[in-house]
Order: C-alpha cells, then structure tokens, then sequence
C-alpha cells in the first residue's frame, strides 16, 4: 500500500510477494490455497447447479444450500446478507439459472446480465455476483472485491473502485478489469484468475487489518 500512495506500485511487488507465497513448495501458502480453492470451486460449481434446479423450496431448506454456496466462496461479507437473500431466494434461483451454461460468454455479457438480474435483490452485490461467475469459469472471469482491487492497484491499475458496488461497476468497467487481471496473471506466471486472487488476498491480509473483512457485499 506504501507502493501505491509513493507511486512506485508495479509488478515488482507481486511478483515479490508471489515468491514469499511459494516458498516451501509442496508446504507452502500457495499449494495450501490452491488445494483449498481448488477444492472450493467444485463445490460451488455443484451447488449453484443444485440451487438453479430448485423449485418450491423451502425457506429452511433455501438457507441451507445457499449457505454451503458462500461456504465455498473466498469474498467477505457474503453471509451478512444470506437473511435476504432468502426472502428473494425465488428471483435469486431464477437468477442463477439465466447464468448457470453461459459460461463461454464474455466478461461483458456474464455481468450484464447478472447485474441487471441483481438490481433489485438486496444483499446480492459485486462480491456475489463475481464470485459466482468465477465459480462457472475461473479462466474467463476474476473475483472483483475490496482484496483484489488493492492488489490491482499495486499492479498499477488504479481506475477501479476501492469498495466495487453495483452502482459504481458497469459492464464495461467489470470487461476492462477481467482484462488487466488477464495481462497481471499472464505477466506472474498464474495458471488462472483463481491462483490470482489467492494472491491477492494474500498481499492484502500480510498488512494486517483487524476491523476489515475485505468486502461488503451489502450494495
């Protein structure tokens, strides 16, 4: 973050902090993550096809799974908002549904047409809805939250939002990001967008922040 307000922010500093990550190899921050992660993204994947399937569920039974959902998720805050969530849990279902084999669409059209899906569901904000793009395709969509747009900025690309909500992230801002968050994994060496967070939350908790969760997925 002193990199950032010095100006000196560049790829220097991750790939510095991406090397401290995998010391120890198979013992190190970064194989645990990626198990961890790895492990994550199947049962999101899982999850959201079981959700999108539902019909008539109950409340109880809603809460349940969606809880699971954002068990598996990495973004903070996510859980604050599960209470509403569940009381539009039907738009939320037909929501995911819209989205669940769309996989092969670009960054643009994916978060269109979940951001236009979400405008009315309280609580489902840009923590969610990238999240669960990511969980459909981690090479095509990155995980836009608090963390990851920190460490876009130590990459150098500040044009982001420090707190990304549904007002202040447009399609077209969501496509820029998922690019430049292509040309910093490519340029790192990461196989996808989901080591690439792994990294991010990792620059972003070394510095420690007590009262910050890293997100809040309110908006």
């Amino acid at each position: 973050m002193r990199a950032v307000a010095s100006g000196e922010a560049s790829l220097d500093v991750l790939a510095g902090f991406l090397r401290m990550m995998q010391e120890g190899d198979a013992s190190s921050p970064f194989t645990a993550q990626m198990k961890v992660r790895r492990d994550n993204l199947e049962v999101a994947s899982t999850q959201l096809r079981s959700i999108a399937a539902w019909k008539g569920k109950t409340a109880q039974n809603f809460l349940t799974e969606y809880e699971h959902l954002i068990g598996s998720f990495h973004s903070g805050g996510l859980a604050r908002a599960k209470t509403r969530i569940t009381d539009q849990r039907e738009d939320f279902i037909r929501t995911v549904a819209s989205i669940i084999d769309r996989a092969g669409w670009s960054p643009y059209d994916a978060f269109a047409t979940l951001h236009a899906a979400f405008a009315n569901i309280k609580g489902a904000g840009i923590n969610l809805l990238t999240e669960i793009l990511h969980s459909l395709d981690n090479t095509r969509f990155a995980v836009m939250n608090q963390n990851a747009v920190a460490g876009m900025r130590l990459a150098g690309y500040d044009e982001f939002p420090l707190h990304p909500s549904k007002g202040s992230v447009s399609p077209d801002k969501y496509q820029l990001y998922c690019d430049h968050a292509d040309a910093v994994r490519k340029a790192l060496g990461l196989r996808d967008f989901t080591e690439l967070d792994a990294l991010f939350n990792y620059v972003y908790w070394h510095d420690d922040r007590p009262d910050d969760d890293g997100g809040d997925d309110e908006d």
